[in-house]
């Protein structure tokens, strides 16, 4: 995940969960050793969206100056984009090698309840394996694996329940890469990114934030410019 912040909130809550489950600071400390050093997905890219087109947290946040644009885009179309992109023709994950990646979307989860309640059984089955490496060494490392697997692309679903009218989507990149070697396209601030180049159809209309000046036209041609000759331009129904 290239958001730190986010993946601290998975983290932080996971913590808090295992100590739940009768952890005590030694397998705590392992844990965390586990999930940062032992993720499987240490090269992942998120790009997020919202369900909603007249979000005034989302307004509010980016484009305090009343000039937001909302562009709406087509979902099954992102999917097929980004598998091409990353895969090529590939059509089955048995042909998939270190230059390709997994693409799946996600639908952010901001209840407690439940993010609790997909967290806790794969904590529960973790916390059991470290407590009996002693017994099978190679079993339990297996499944300590494949736990850390679940726990990291869990994490990328949940977020702050305070932050629940953002009503986010995602699509994510997790790149299949050797060792811990990353592929960033640039990085800005500290944060890797990744350039994904996309076409005119996948982007379906666009709308014009309440109080936004920008005349319609204008917009409309800059679109056609850059390859988007067909998008609907439309204005946000927030009434300020």
């Amino acid at each position: 995940m290239n958001d730190p912040i986010e993946f601290r909130y998975s983290h932080n809550l996971c913590i808090k969960l295992l100590k739940g489950l009768g952890a005590n600071k030694k397998e705590i400390k392992k844990f965390k050793y586990y999930l940062i050093n032992k993720n499987p997905f240490k090269d992942c890219y998120i790009w997020s969206f919202t369900e909603n087109k007249n979000s005034q947290a989302l307004y509010g946040n980016y484009s305090s100056k009343k000039d937001g644009i909302a562009l709406e885009f087509n979902a099954n179309k992102i999917q097929i984009m980004l598998s091409k992109y990353f895969n090529g023709n590939r059509k089955s994950f048995d042909e998939f090698n270190n230059e390709n990646s997994f693409i799946f979307p996600l639908k952010v989860i901001y209840d407690i309840n439940e993010q609790k309640k997909i967290l806790l059984p794969v904590l529960n089955e973790y916390l059991q394996a470290y407590k009996s490496i002693k017994y099978d060494e190679k079993i339990m490392n297996e499944i300590i694996k494949t736990c850390l697997a679940d726990l990291v692309i869990f994490s990328m679903s949940l977020k702050n329940p305070l932050l629940y009218q953002e009503e986010e989507i995602r699509y994510v990149v997790a790149n299949i890469n050797e060792n811990d070697y990353k592929r960033p396209t640039k990085i800005m601030n500290g944060v890797p990114f990744m350039d994904v180049p996309f076409k005119g159809g996948i982007l379906k209309s666009a709308y014009l934030q309440t109080g936004n000046k920008l005349p319609i036209n204008l917009l409309k041609g800059t679109l056609k410019k850059r390859g988007y000759p067909n998008v609907y331009i439309g204005k946000s129904e927030l009434p300020y």
